[in-house]
């Protein structure tokens, strides 16, 4: 195994969904104690969209650095159309390149489990965090 083609930009791709619930978290913190809990239904889709965009950014420039990294080291890299698809590209890079299936394991794990999770925990922080000072 191969343990070093397994690179920051990667391993961050991996977590980008949890960071995506951390940095909407963060956001809402940020304004809702800028406008002293000021809250409607605009707002909120105008952080989570701000969230959103940011996210999808940084993880086309982590998924584009990580291809580049993996042809640098004349690693197999699948194409980038499975970006749209990220499981499988995780499990096909993975595979491939004989690196075991951790990664594969924690994304799917992060993704569909706690993200849920950390969302609600966060979003009940703030819920009180508000009442609290309100």
């Amino acid at each position: 195994m191969n343990k070093y083609l397994n690179d920051s930009n990667f391993k961050l791709l991996v977590f980008l969904p949890l960071i995506y619930v951390i940095l909407n978290f963060t956001l809402a913190f940020v304004y809702f104690s800028m406008n002293y809990g000021d809250i409607n239904q605009n707002t909120v889709e105008s952080i989570d969209s701000l969230s959103l965009v940011v996210a999808v950014i940084f993880s086309i420039v982590m998924f584009r650095r990580d291809l580049s990294f993996l042809r640098e080291n004349n690693a197999y890299c699948p194409s980038w159309g499975w970006y749209f698809i990220f499981p499988v590209y995780i499990y096909k890079r993975q595979k491939n390149n004989n690196l075991g299936m951790f990664y594969f394991w924690v994304y799917l794990i992060s993704t569909f489990l706690l993200t849920k999770a950390l969302s609600k925990i966060l979003t009940a922080l703030l819920i009180s965090y508000i009442r609290s000072k309100y």
